[in-house]
């Protein structure tokens, strides 16, 4: 039920007995408590928060969590948050989304049943859709997009698509077109690296402002968005719906 880890067996001493876990028998785990070092005050936009997990609005052009070269990050600032509460634990993030791109990043408070929460995305049981304005008029109002998407051996920071690589697939509708470019939404069923940046170029629609797939032309970063995420929620069983607008870098005046 909880999918735990062996490294969190070990981490927490705890010793698995079949015997303790029987239909109907009350087990009780202890957690050892580890202080929250990794922390950094910032603005902090709140979505969604229960027991078991947050949700926050990751502006673009800061990363997820620590990437061992900058040191601004999400994940510090609801550590911190998190540490002004009184929570015990720090905080996992359970998705990413590329540093550029803007929308909702959930992360885990609670170790035991981070898991869950994990097994939910990596099942893909949860809806994830995105706005993307994308370059010229798309000649369609829906399209279903599948190509197989490999890393890309003579470039480190890019995925191509390859016959070898793993299945992606897309549901693009369009929104609204513009006189050179289109605002689209993309549900994602699968979560490659990359997916919708790669497919949308692919398709000759490149996201406005992509440094790897695309071109840049001003400032305000990829335009692309997590805007949407939708699930069951693994203890509380009922559905979690997160929606956020538009934001205001996708607007095009003309």
């Amino acid at each position: 039920y909880f999918h735990i880890s062996k490294s969190k067996w070990n981490e927490n001493e705890i010793v698995p007995n079949q015997k303790e876990y029987l239909e109907n028998t009350i087990v009780t785990i202890h957690f050892k408590l580890k202080e929250i070092n990794s922390r950094q005050k910032g603005d902090l936009k709140i979505l969604y928060e229960d027991d078991f997990f947050i949700a926050c609005y990751k502006p673009p052009f800061l990363l997820v969590h620590e990437d061992g070269n900058h040191s601004k990050n999400l994940q510090d600032r609801v550590n911190e948050y998190l540490y002004q509460q009184g929570w015990p634990y720090e905080s996992q993030a359970l998705h990413r989304i590329d540093t550029q791109c803007s929308g909702i990043v959930l992360f885990s408070k609670f170790p035991f049943f981070q898991g869950l929460f994990d097994s939910i995305l990596a099942n893909h049981d949860c809806i994830k859709e995105y706005y993307a304005l994308v370059q010229g008029k798309m000649p369609f109002h829906k399209k279903t997009v599948r190509f197989n998407i490999a890393r890309n051996r003579h470039n480190s920071k890019a995925m191509i698509i390859h016959p070898n690589g793993k299945l992606s697939i897309s549901h693009i509708e369009v929104i609204k077109k513009y006189s050179n470019s289109t605002l689209c939404k993309v549900r994602i069923e699968t979560g490659r690296k990359h997916q919708i940046r790669l497919q949308l170029q692919s398709i000759s629609h490149p996201i406005i402002n992509d440094p790897i797939y695309g071109t840049i032309y001003n400032d305000k970063g990829l335009l692309l968005e997590n805007f949407h995420m939708s699930f069951i929620h693994p203890v509380y069983k009922h559905k979690i719906d997160i929606q956020i607008p538009l934001d205001s870098r996708f607007q095009i005046k003309e």
